[in-house]
């Protein structure tokens, strides 16, 4: 997609104003042919040239997937790559269409293919790049470090009292070691048991306040970069396949739960006496959510490259009809 769309104001920063400056446009119009199909076969013509070498490799990737003996798609994973063509397309016609547009409201082709230039690097490279800096300066979070030092924190304030908590129990019982007597035992396992809770549970509160400040920044990031179509485009494919912001959110739930499971099983075989071998470990299964639903995750970002397609198309027929051609 990228590397058509490259292409776009060679292909499109003329197909209006290069005509209106050579005179061909009055000429063209001068036969029986309405400007709406003019502009439309000039639309569908320059789409379908820019389309037909992004399909073409496309096709010759999904075939090398097919005879790839190290590759093997799933039917869910086929399904992503059909989405993720699909809007690539959708994002060939947000730039053909919005290129259109200038070259309907220029006079003549220098000055569209400045204009467009101009466009390609604000949407292209400035816009997404910047958008993360300036999600940071208004959403900052706290250092990575610092939460390392809290944690750190919570861990040696609660081993500090556990350890008074133990001793207490030892001479509670008169035992010199507080695993030695059975009731020691018990009393033990429970403080050691909620003592690791407390700690997982502090920690927890900690790492999740950071993260949930970086899903802020994350998303005011994306909804300032949406203003290019690449940022939506981009965001539309990661999430489609799975290495996104998404990714790592669910993620990050799933091991939560893992966790949770996890915590109960090794304190309850310490109460029970038993030794901790690998098979009451329970196994961790990470799964990607269904295709169709990540489909539904970036449905923003598919209604904002389908819709500006059709008003930049709309704006180029408004502008190619009602405006003289001289």
């Amino acid at each position: 997609a990228m590397s058509a769309t490259g292409d776009f104001s060679s292909v499109s920063f003329d197909a209006i104003s290069g005509e209106r400056e050579q005179g061909t446009l009055k000429l063209l119009l001068s036969f029986p042919v309405p400007r709406s199909t003019v502009l439309f076969g000039k639309w569908l013509g320059g789409l379908i040239t820019l389309s037909i070498p992004f399909i073409l490799s496309t096709l010759c990737a999904a075939i090398w997937v097919l005879l790839s003996a190290k590759v093997k798609f799933s039917g869910e994973e086929w399904l992503a790559f059909l989405f993720i063509g699909i809007a690539s397309l959708l994002y060939i016609a947000w730039m053909f269409s919005a290129s259109l547009l200038v070259s309907c409201w220029f006079r003549s082709s220098a000055s569209s293919m400045c204009m467009l230039l101009f466009l390609w690097v604000l949407l292209i490279l400035v816009v997404p790049n910047i958008s993360p800096y300036l999600a940071a300066n208004i959403l900052p979070i706290e250092s990575a470090q610092s939460v390392q030092f809290k944690g750190l924190k919570i861990a040696k304030d609660l081993q500090e009292e556990e350890d008074k908590g133990l001793k207490a129990i030892e001479e509670k019982y008169h035992t010199p070691r507080w695993w030695r007597h059975p009731k020691g035992w018990i009393e033990g396992v429970d403080l050691v048991s909620g003592t690791y809770d407390r700690q997982r549970q502090a920690t927890r509160a900690v790492v999740d306040g950071r993260e949930a400040k970086m899903q802020e920044q994350i998303a005011l990031a994306q909804a300032i970069g949406r203003l290019s179509p690449f940022a939506s485009y981009a965001n539309i494919v990661t999430t489609l396949a799975w290495t996104g912001p998404d990714f790592g959110r669910h993620l990050l739930a799933v091991m939560r739960e893992y966790e949770d499971r996890l915590g109960p099983i090794t304190t309850q075989g310490m109460k029970d006496d038993l030794a901790f071998g690998p098979e009451r470990i329970p196994f961790f299964r990470y799964e990607a959510p269904p295709v169709t639903r990540r489909f539904m995750m970036a449905l923003m970002d598919w209604i904002l490259l389908a819709t500006g397609a059709v008003v930049f198309f709309l704006g180029a027929y408004v502008s190619f009809v009602k405006r003289e051609i001289d």
